[in-house]
């Protein structure tokens, strides 16, 4: 009989009494293994889901760790960047505009050859043709950056002991001085030939004594002398002569050698309206200037390490001074951004260099350093028409 068929018989109860509990007991048994085989299995699904779980839960972390690792780097190189670029910016403020913003304005400390800045040279030029007794080639420069400048202008030759240095500051473009009044030049009229110009070929005594109206900053040639004669005793002064006619420069040059006529500087007519430029007629200084010599030939005539008899040659020599003049004139007329600092314009200087390549030099005043019984003497050679002074600073 196959055990299912017992099975059924055991449910009907139709079993011997043994038989039917030995069914039983099988039947138990089965149900304890099953019971025993299906909570093994219940078992193995949950640890299967708690290691599935498991390993999820690593692999989240690790795209957690890596977004976090990716945002440091980033951040990390985003702080790099920006670190840089700060360091950029404080590098060009503090080195790099500073210098671009001074390339739009006069720069004074530019050195253009060796011992030689801008602006040394530039008032070694402008002092000698406007500004006689006063003449400065020795310009100290601390750039500020910005187009910013403290200057120091030094006195390097003094004529009463007294030296003036002069200090100030240059912003761009606009010069301030604690002493403007060194650099000013004489007023326009401190010889009498002002607005006389269409007049030259006459003397100023044949001018006046015709009743021409005279503009000379010292009145009459009387009022001249009576100043000339309240001067105090023993102080030396700077004086203007003028001259009663206009010479030419071989002439003034004999004029000067006759006589003490304490010429250190002669004014030069220069076409026009008087312009008082000239050029100094004694070999008063040396310097240790450079400059381009090819396009301004003799535009210094007494360097440092030249001897002085040879000078001596050149200063009473006209083609040697007239191109001296002209090269001074022609720089000058390059020299625009000086010039607006000073407040003037390039074009009399351009004027004037023409006008005396065309026409040669003209003489019609001097300027020097004198004292009061020596003017007073000067006052009455006929050469001179009158003489103006002012305070030796």
């Amino acid at each position: 009989m196959k055990y299912r068929e017992l099975l059924e018989l055991y449910d009907k109860k139709k079993l011997p009494e043994e038989l039917q509990k030995k069914v039983e007991q099988d039947i138990e048994r089965q149900e304890a293994i099953s019971e025993y085989l299906f909570e093994k299995d219940e078992l193995g699904e949950e640890l299967h889901v708690e290691y599935n779980q498991s390993e999820e839960y690593d692999k989240t972390e690790q795209f957690a760790g890596m977004i976090k690792k990716s945002i440091r780097k980033a951040f990390i190189k985003m702080g790099i960047i920006t670190g840089s670029i700060v360091i950029v910016i404080v590098c060009l403020i503090l080195f790099v505009f500073p210098n671009i913003v001074s390339l739009f304005y006069y720069d004074p400390g530019k050195e253009i050859f060796e011992n030689t800045n801008q602006m040394s040279l530039d008032l070694r030029v402008y002092t000698e043709l406007k500004i006689p007794g006063y003449v400065r080639d020795n310009v100290v420069v601390r750039d500020k950056g910005y187009g910013n400048y403290d200057i120091n202008i030094y006195q390097n030759v003094s004529y009463n002991g007294k030296f003036t240095n002069i200090a100030g500051a240059l912003n761009k473009g606009n010069l301030n001085l604690y002493d403007m009044n060194l650099l000013n030049p004489p007023h326009d009229n401190v010889f009498a030939w002002f607005q006389l110009e269409d007049l030259k070929e006459q003397s100023l005594r044949e001018i006046e004594a015709a009743g021409k109206e005279m503009f000379f900053s010292g009145g009459t040639r009387e009022q001249a002398t009576e100043a000339l004669q309240g001067l105090e005793e023993n102080v030396k002064y700077v004086f203007y002569a003028t001259l009663d006619k206009m010479v030419d420069y071989n002439e003034f040059v004999k004029f000067k050698k006759e006589k003490n006529s304490y010429a250190n500087w002669c004014a030069v007519y220069t076409g026009g309206r008087i312009q008082n430029l000239g050029i100094e007629c004694e070999l008063l200084r040396s310097c240790n200037l450079g400059w381009d010599t090819k396009e301004y030939p003799e535009m210094i005539i007494w360097n440092h390490d030249e001897e002085t008899q040879p000078l001596e040659n050149k200063i009473e020599n006209t083609e040697v001074m007239q191109t001296h003049f002209e090269s001074m004139l022609r720089y000058m007329g390059e020299q625009e951004s000086f010039l607006k600092m000073m407040n003037e314009t390039s074009e009399i200087y351009k004027e004037a260099a023409e006008y005396i390549e065309e026409n040669g030099m003209l003489i019609y005043g001097y300027s020097g350093i004198a004292k009061k019984e020596e003017l007073l003497n000067m006052n009455e050679w006929s050469e001179i028409y009158a003489i103006e002074v002012s305070e030796l600073r």
